[in-house]
């Protein structure tokens, strides 16, 4: 019973795919078969997926500050124009100084009678006159009198009020006549040769951003460029450095040397000419490799001229991509910092 069961499936299956089957072979006779599937073939290669994001931010100074006086006073004179660019220690405003002008002299005049007093002081203690106590108190009565003529000349230096670094002034706040306290917001300066670049990362990716991120800048200003970057923990040391590095490289701008490196068997070997291609010799130069993201494998090295204008030196078994940086001095003052990556095959 169950083996005739199966047969009658299987005929009822049969009977139902028939139709279908001469279904198609009409539409196939009558040309509306389906259309062939469409294949695209592309090469799979090796790559870096590139995981970014774009964030909004807005660049700010470097240094920011709203000066203030350190006393209290009446602004005489302002020295400067709204929106200048000055230089650190440029005056920007004087107050009044008649009180502390006549305070120093004062205290000068105190200064030279203490002087005198400690001249004579001096004579008599030497001759044994005058007692050990009373040589003693001309000295400090000599030493708190000039105390008192740094004390005027500081009280005098803050009626001059000074930029503290090099920036742009803002708008001024006050005016020639206007009594002002301590407290009293003068200018703004921002220091706007270097700006620092604020934004918010989204919480869900906090952990992708970590030292040494890369990341590219694009500002409105200039809409068909892009600036490099990359993520620090010390911000600021960095930036001193990199303006270091940005000096170096004008530095070496109006030197106008220039340097071609080549990694030949076991030696590394440097070509130094000058702005006008002629080569340069009497060169003192010495330089390292060091292995690519890493601080392993480091190998000093000290070149010697083999020819006007090329030095090699001796690099030893090698092999792999290495970084080279090698800094040259000439004879007659100058230093130049070449830095290339090298492969040994």
């Amino acid at each position: 019973m169950r083996e005739e069961s199966i047969r009658w499936l299987a005929l009822a299956s049969l009977l139902t795919l028939t139709p279908s089957c001469g279904g198609n072979a009409e539409s196939a006779r009558g040309g509306h078969s389906p259309p062939s599937p469409v294949v695209e073939v592309a090469t799979v290669e090796r790559g870096t997926l590139d995981e970014g994001l774009n964030l909004v931010g807005q660049l700010e100074p470097w240094e920011s500050v709203v000066l203030r006086a350190e006393t209290d006073g009446v602004i005489e004179t302002i020295e400067f124009r709204e929106g200048e660019e000055v230089a650190a220690g440029t005056v920007l405003f004087h107050l009044r100084d008649d009180e502390q002008q006549a305070r120093l002299r004062e205290a000068e005049a105190q200064l030279k009678l203490a002087e005198h007093a400690y001249g004579r002081a001096q004579k008599l203690s030497g001759n044994n006159i005058m007692a050990a106590a009373e040589m003693d108190q001309a000295t400090a009565n000599l030493s708190a009198t000039r105390a008192r003529v740094d004390l005027a000349r500081i009280e005098l230096d803050r009626t001059t009020i000074r930029a503290p670094f090099d920036g742009a002034l803002g708008a001024r706040l006050v005016s020639p006549g206007d009594r002002i306290t301590d407290d009293t917001d003068l200018v703004t300066i921002d220091a706007v040769a270097r700006l620092r670049l604020a934004f918010s990362v989204p919480e869900p990716i906090v952990e992708m951003v970590k030292q040494d991120t890369l990341l590219t800048v694009a500002v409105s200003p200039f809409p068909e460029e892009t600036f490099p970057g990359q993520v620090s923990v010390t911000p600021y040391e960095d930036g001193l450095l990199y303006n270091r590095h940005i000096a170096q490289q004008q530095a070496q701008e109006r030197l106008g040397w220039r340097a071609a490196a080549a990694a030949e068997p076991g030696q590394v070997a440097l070509t130094w000419r000058d702005r006008d291609g002629r080569p340069l010799s009497g060169l003192t130069i010495t330089g390292k490799l060091e292995r690519p993201a890493t601080e392993t494998g480091r190998i000093l090295l000290r070149f010697e001229e083999a020819e006007p204008g090329r030095y090699v030196a001796t690099a030893g078994a090698i092999a792999g991509a290495w970084d080279l940086t090698a800094e040259a001095h000439g004879p007659a003052g100058g230093a130049f910092v070449a830095e290339r990556r090298l492969t040994w095959r």
